[in-house]
């Protein structure tokens, strides 16, 4: 008996597109030629007086940030498979 082997999906979806859609739905005022318009939203955000400055913006680095994420489109289609991932498809053979 032959068993079949089920096709899976190996890339990610690009939901920055969506996200995009949404944005600009939500912030149509911000949106230019289908792109963001940074300048406006900044001028915006700035008279409601929502920008962070300098000493009490939070951010996470570490050494090597930059190149990790230079690498991230590389592993884009690659599946990372948990402890718990490999022993359902083990139980399901």
């Amino acid at each position: 008996m032959s068993k079949s082997v089920a096709k899976i999906k190996t890339t990610s979806k690009d939901i920055f597109a969506d996200e995009l859609k949404k944005f600009s739905q939500i912030f149509p005022q911000f949106i230019s030629e289908g792109k963001v318009d940074f300048d406006a939203l900044q001028a915006f955000l700035a008279d409601k007086d929502a920008l962070a400055d300098e000493k009490d913006k939070y951010t996470f680095t570490w050494a090597g940030k930059k190149q990790s994420f230079l690498l991230i489109p590389l592993f884009d289609g690659i599946i990372f498979l948990t402890a718990c991932d490999v022993d359902c498809i083990l139980k399901c053979e």
